[in-house]
């Protein structure tokens, strides 16, 4: 029952919290049906949801008897979703029972003596389920809705529609504009407010969209408020509600019987097994049937679930109540504190390393000062430890982003009418939670373009001599403390001229400018907001966001992305990351005797230049590294610690060149100290509108000094770069206009 390529616990981890959370959408809803409530649709909907998804899952972990049971449970759940069936106490007893059959198969799972679980009877009852009868579901008249609405729903959003107008409400179109960065915010935001004042029965994309930054929804409400009272409940910019007509509440009468509904599918017991002997009753279940009929007495509803047999009690108690799973999932701010916890007990560590220093020049205290310094290397050792041990805990496989993209190479490929082959390599590379969290819209992005813009049609792959599938490869490996994630597709690849084009026409740069970058300085163009080469944009690219997006995303997380791509032969997108943001390594440097600390995980390399390297490009100092220019920033310039331009020792200049999407800027500095873990942490109110500066951190002894912002240093390198050289221009401009003498 085990997949011969994944670990049993990690599908047991997974499939434990989608049953639980089958377990506690039933558990509300049993509750509001006790209570007489009509029960909250969402939370049926959630309950198929988390069914749907365990069928999936034990499919992919080939448990085949847990995928066959959410299948039939997946059917029955999806016709009491769209009043097929009615969401009666016998239905919910079906559905607990279910949920008792699956922590049993869960529990057996992987357990080679452990007995099949017979799921027939429970099989037999989903089965009688659905052809005891259906519930007696207004067919609500839909007369006066626009039919460009109905034609769009789905069965289940229908029936909901239905289902409102049934119960009198009155139905809204919400009508928002969201920006594409922050759609998701926007419309979470904008659902709270309407789940307030009624149901939100469905989304619809609507054509009115104001620019190409912006998306439009249209959102059909039910609510039994007026019209003036949701305006005000959701008024926001971008946001108006109108009412529909023909959904004054009127259409609440009497109406057609609802057609019939298909049974869904599920296993009947096979002919050749024995019927099940009944069960033997012990006088605790007498008991507590005799208590249950008194409770129905009572006016309480009874459960029609068979007897348990006592022999099978105290096992049903520890499935039921022991969770099958060892792993313990720990939200991430905790982590996060526990990693401050061992940073500042590095400090004081530190600290006493200092102490120990001061206590050798004293006479007299050898013994003291070698017991103290055998403590301190322990201390050290099982605090480096700690601080692994907890690194380790945060780390996951970047496998769960691999597979998720991998279903939208096929999506996205079969849209486009493109054969994509896509091979994954090095998907058990790990890398902080939070980063891999981080790290899906980039690589979704990427993937995207590289599969609408780099790869060719059939036609033109197989003119051009190439296999007539595409290929998109995903690889990850660690290098050093980075982890290197590359994506790369054997298409088209960039036209660094039609780049150089687009990016003239789009006045980012000047024809004169232009001709002078290399072929690197051009690709990087891409990068800029709201750049394409796209004349017309389509519904998967062509409006300029999507690396946008990517360089912003990667500089959040204090990463590198480098492009490499040949006309004909395809591209190759690669993304340095950090292994973990959750404790920083900093290179310690100083500057007219002023401290500060790098964060390391944005440091490529620090090399010694002498002063002839340097040349002055259009106001800017820049050196020649490895062919590439790079712009230098003077720290002390920088935060106006000295204006004197000489160097302390010309042919000993120290640069600390850093690196930050696809940019790579020069930090001159006075010395290079060394390395140092540290904790960031947050700047007073003098502090914080300081340009540049990221933080404070301790480094011992009481020593305070402040983190780089290496994402403003950047900016503030490239920005004075285009300055200096504007007007230098516009400098020019004026000389070559003024007159000259004969």
């Amino acid at each position: 029952m085990t997949g011969p390529d994944r670990p049993s616990n990690e599908f047991l981890s997974e499939a434990q919290d989608v049953v639980e959370e089958l377990s506690r959408n039933l558990l509300e809803l049993d509750t509001q049906q006790r209570a007489g409530q009509q029960f909250d649709p969402d939370l049926l909907n959630a309950a198929f949801r988390a069914v749907h998804s365990l069928k999936g899952l034990a499919s992919l972990f080939n448990a085949n008897a847990i995928a066959q049971l959410s299948h039939n449970l997946e059917s029955t759940l999806d016709a009491l979703r769209l009043g097929k069936l009615e969401l009666g106490p016998a239905a919910l007893d079906v559905l607990f029972d279910s949920v008792e059959t699956f922590q049993r198969m869960l529990a057996a799972f992987g357990e080679e003596k452990a007995a099949p679980v017979d799921m027939d009877p429970l099989l037999a009852k989903i089965l009688a389920l659905s052809g005891g009868g259906e519930a007696d579901d207004a067919n609500a008249s839909l007369a006066g809705l626009d039919d460009s609405i109905l034609g769009v729903l789905t069965e289940y959003e229908e029936h909901r529609l239905r289902e409102n107008i049934r119960m009198g409400r009155r139905l809204f179109r919400v009508h928002a504009s969201f920006d594409l960065l922050a759609i998701d915010v926007g419309i979470e935001a904008l659902k709270g407010k309407m789940k307030a004042f009624g149901e939100v029965i469905t989304y619809l994309p609507s054509a009115d969209a104001s620019s190409d930054d912006r998306i439009d929804l249209d959102i059909l409400v039910g609510s039994e408020r007026p019209l003036a009272e949701i305006a005000a409940g959701v008024a926001e910019d971008g946001v108006t509600v109108y009412e529909l007509s023909g959904s004054s509440g009127s259409g609440g009468g009497a109406s057609a019987p609802a057609p019939a509904p298909a049974a869904p599918r599920a296993k009947a017991p096979t002919p050749a097994s024995p019927a099940p002997s009944p069960p033997r009753m012990t006088v605790e279940a007498i008991e507590e049937d005799e208590e249950e009929e008194d409770e129905d007495a009572g006016g309480q509803p009874t459960s029609s679930a068979a007897p348990v047999p006592d022999d099978d009690y105290a096992d049903l108690e520890a499935i039921s109540v022991r969770s099958v799973s060892q792993t313990v999932r720990v939200d991430l701010s905790r982590l996060d504190h526990l990693m401050n916890l061992i940073g500042e007990l590095g400090v004081v560590q530190a600290n006493l390393g200092g102490t120990l220093d001061r206590l050798r020049m004293r006479e007299g205290a050898g013994d003291m000062v070698r017991d103290l310094q055998g403590h301190l290397r322990t201390m050290s050792r099982k605090l480096s430890l700690l601080q692994q041990g907890l690194l380790d805990v945060r780390m996951v496989p970047l496998g769960q982003v691999f597979d998720k993209l991998a279903r939208v190479v096929r999506q996205v490929g079969r849209q486009a009418g493109k054969d994509i082959r896509l091979s994954i390599s090095g998907s058990q590379t790990e890398l902080d939670k939070l980063i891999v969290e981080e790290l899906s819209e980039p690589l979704l992005h990427m993937v995207r373009n590289a599969i609408d813009h780099g790869i060719e049609s059939r036609e033109e792959r197989i003119e051009a001599g190439k296999p007539a599938a595409g290929r998109v490869d995903l690889r990850a490996f660690q290098r050093g403390n980075r982890v290197v994630i590359e994506v790369e597709d054997d298409g088209r690849g960039m036209d660094w001229r039609k780049i150089r084009e687009t990016a003239i026409k789009r006045s980012l740069v000047t024809r004169e400018d232009a001709v002078e970058l290399g072929t690197n300085e051009i690709v990087d163009f891409i990068f800029m907001p709201g750049f394409t080469t796209r004349e017309v944009a389509t519904s998967m690219s062509g409006r300029g966001v999507g690396m946008d997006v990517v360089k912003t995303n990667i500089s959040r997380l204090s990463g590198m992305i480098d492009v490499d791509t040949e006309l004909g032969r395809g591209t190759r997108f690669a993304i340095t990351l950090p292994v973990t943001l959750a404790i920083i390594q900093a290179l310690v440097i100083e500057t007219c005797r002023q401290t500060f600390c790098i964060p390391l995980n944005s440091v490529l390399e620090s090399i010694m230049v002498r002063q002839s390297d340097i040349v002055t490009v259009e106001g800017q100092q820049v050196i020649s590294l490895r062919g590439r220019t790079l712009p230098l920033l003077h720290l002390s310039r920088m935060f106006g610690l000295s204006n004197d331009t000489r160097f302390y020792d010309p042919e000993r200049i120290y640069v600390v060149i850093v690196g930050l999407a696809q940019h790579r800027v020069g930090l001159v500095v006075d010395e290079l100290v060394g390395q140092q873990d540290v904790v960031i942490k947050p700047l007073g109110a003098a502090l914080r509108s300081v340009p540049g500066i990221a933080g404070a951190t301790e480094l011992g002894a009481n020593r305070t000094v402040l983190l780089l912002d290496v994402s403003t240093l950047v900016d503030e390198a490239l920005t004075r770069s285009e300055v200096v050289a504007a007007v230098e221009a516009e400098a020019a401009g004026r000389e070559e206009a003024r007159p000259h003498g004969p």
